[in-house]
């Protein structure tokens, strides 16, 4: 929460602690694929409660029920001075990628509760994506069955606990971009082992990771 804006979210700390101010663990997890595989890491760290980078511009869930109250100016200055650089900067380097006749791999990172409105989310791993794109679909796949084959006791789903054509930023992009040329895949992981077992978490976060290694059929020490 940048220091300006504290103020106006006094009073709202158990909002700010828990899922709905964060992602616990998906920074940490696109550092790791970030370096294991030499891509380039766009990251936002401001709280989605003040401004949420995977809404699209006019979306009322953009805002949080605090910073839905802010003045249209407040609002403008969020998402210059947050959202645009972030997503302008990611949109560009694919863009210059494709633009050069590169194909494109976008991993997004997000980890998800584990209880919603009292009920138990019965998955580990989600990853979403387009089923109208045929690239996208056979990649999940793909990430799916290395994952089931190197760590069966690891519940897998397709599209869930969202839907991968949910408004967010992947789905701009498939807007923007060939399908033959942009795959957006985004990566949930059940945030319950970050807070409470630390060496679970770092299982189920490695073994995840290890899949995407298979799928993608890159050997260890390999060029990138």
């Amino acid at each position: 929460m940048p220091a300006k804006y504290r103020d106006a979210f006094r009073g709202h700390e158990d909002l700010l602690g828990c899922h709905r101010g964060w992602d616990g663990g998906a920074l940490e997890t696109a550092r790791i694929v970030a370096a294991e595989f030499e891509a380039p890491l766009h990251t936002n760290t401001v709280t989605r409660l003040l401004i949420d980078f995977n809404r699209s511009l006019g979306n009322p869930e953009m805002f949080s029920e605090v910073s839905a109250g802010f003045h249209a100016d407040e609002k403008r200055k969020l998402i210059e001075e947050y959202y645009l650089p972030y997503r302008r900067a990611a949109e560009e380097r694919m863009a210059d990628w494709i633009g050069s006749g590169l194909t494109v791999l976008h991993l997004s990172m997000h980890t998800f509760g584990s209880v919603v409105n009292g009920v138990r989310r019965n998955a580990d791993v989600g990853l979403l994506y387009d089923p109208a794109c045929p690239d996208e679909v056979t990649f999940c796949k793909e990430w799916k069955a290395a994952l089931l084959e190197t760590a069966p006791d690891v519940p897998v789903r397709r599209n869930y606990p969202y839907s991968g054509t949910d408004d967010g930023f992947t789905r701009q992009l498939r807007a923007l971009f060939p399908p033959d040329q942009y795959a957006g895949i985004e990566l949930e992981l059940n945030s319950r082992d970050f807070y409470e077992d630390e060496k679970a978490w770092k299982r189920l976060r490695d073994r995840t990771v290890a899949a995407l290694k298979r799928c993608l059929r890159i050997p260890r020490n390999a060029a990138r």
